[in-house]
């Protein structure tokens, strides 16, 4: 399965960040993709973490969002390999069922954020906030 580009242009001329959702839920990949849009950002999307990885490393968003559950390649496993990559890369995770407990002090790489199902558009924005700066999202 190929990315779904639904990438959006400017209207203010300014260059909008790139943001790659992966998800192996069709419904949950747009409703983020949607969220994001919303928010300022072009986005693309895969199915799983390797389709993931593939688009990360061909676009090198600004923002990885992921599914902590997929087949292939987990979001655990994705988040390493792009950390691996870019210890720089702001990565969240989105789950049903988190624990923080997964993360414990010694983990080798955490996601930025976390979000747990479901999440509204203000908890991504909080998020992005957090990871980038207030002025981020406009």
């Amino acid at each position: 399965m190929s990315a779904e580009n639904t990438s959006v242009e400017p209207s203010n001329g300014k260059t909008r960040p790139l943001a790659l959702v992966v998800d192996d839920e069709f419904a949950n990949r747009n409703i983020v993709s949607e969220f994001l849009k919303l928010l300022g950002f072009d986005v693309i999307t895969a199915s799983d973490g390797e389709e993931g990885w593939a688009h990360y490393i061909e676009r090198l968003p600004k923002l990885v969002i992921s599914d902590l559950n997929m087949p292939r390649k987990d979001g655990i496993a994705l988040l390493s390999q792009i950390k691996k990559h870019n210890k720089d890369q702001v990565v969240f995770l989105v789950t049903g069922y988190y624990n923080r407990d997964q993360w414990d002090d010694g983990a080798e790489v955490v996601p930025d954020a976390c979000l747990s199902k479901p999440f509204t558009i203000a908890d991504l924005q909080n998020s992005i906030t957090s990871a980038f700066g207030s002025d981020f999202c406009d």
